[in-house]
């Protein structure tokens, strides 16, 4: 009973252990799950921006066609100017000279906006391929966060269980040690009986040589008086004769 115990005491021992080592287990998989959970809003407000991002361009991309349907009708309006001036005469040189400048700054920014709709054309496309790429990366964080919340009710199943098998550990332990006592409270009570037994045996030994001696202290008195009788027979038989 006493080595059962010793075992049972190192179970309930790493019982316990086993249960410190699932509780913090379990503390690192919700802290973990809580900062999925960060993770995930932050995701999805970087998502949200990139696809406010993706309307402002094209909010610029309209104030582009603006300022080229603009550029297209100052050089309209430059060549216009440029006829009148060339009518005009000498009179008009200059001006002729002013409407070629802001035809030719016209030119300059229907170029400009050709390139600017050239560059805005990559962003949106980069900012689309980024929004099709975060979608595939949110349903992977999503499914890392059902995953997480997974593993913790797992671990809240394993804690329970080894909360479970800790308390059985300790109440077969505590069992074991009452058995342990009570075969003590025997062992203790048999060699008490057994004490008493000895006791009685001598006892008894000693009674058996007290009637040894007393048969013995019989036969002695027994011999004697058949002795006496026979003498007392013998004496009177030659009185009679005398």
């Amino acid at each position: 009973s006493k080595d059962v115990g010793r075992k049972i005491r190192t179970v309930a021992e790493q019982s316990l252990a086993v249960k410190e080592n699932v509780q913090d287990g379990f503390t690192i998989i919700r802290q973990n799950l809580q900062q999925m959970d960060h993770v995930k809003t932050s995701y999805m407000q970087t998502i949200d921006g990139i696809k406010n991002l993706s309307e402002h361009i094209s909010g610029i991309w309209e104030i582009v066609k603006i300022i080229n349907g603009i550029a297209g009708q100052i050089k309209i309006i430059a060549f216009n100017a440029a006829l009148e001036a060339s009518s005009a005469g000498e009179a008009g040189k200059n001006f002729e000279i002013v409407a070629s400048e802001i035809r030719r700054l016209a030119d300059n920014t229907v170029a400009s906006t050709k390139e600017i709709r050239s560059r805005i054309g990559e962003i949106e496309e980069a900012s689309d391929k980024l929004i099709q790429f975060s979608g595939s990366d949110s349903e992977k964080i999503q499914e890392a966060w059902k995953l997480s919340q997974v593993i913790e009710d797992l671990f809240a199943k394993i804690l329970q269980s080894s909360e479970a098998s800790a308390e059985s550990a300790e109440e077969i332990q505590g069992s074991v040690d009452k058995q342990v006592n009570a075969f003590e409270q025997i062992l203790i009570t048999l060699r008490q009986i057994s004490e008493g037994i000895s006791e009685f045996t001598a006892s008894i030994d000693e009674n058996s040589t007290t009637a040894e001696s007393l048969n013995q202290t019989v036969q002695v008195l027994n011999n004697i008086v058949q002795r006496h009788q026979v003498s007392k027979i013998a004496g009177g038989t030659g009185g009679k004769k005398r």
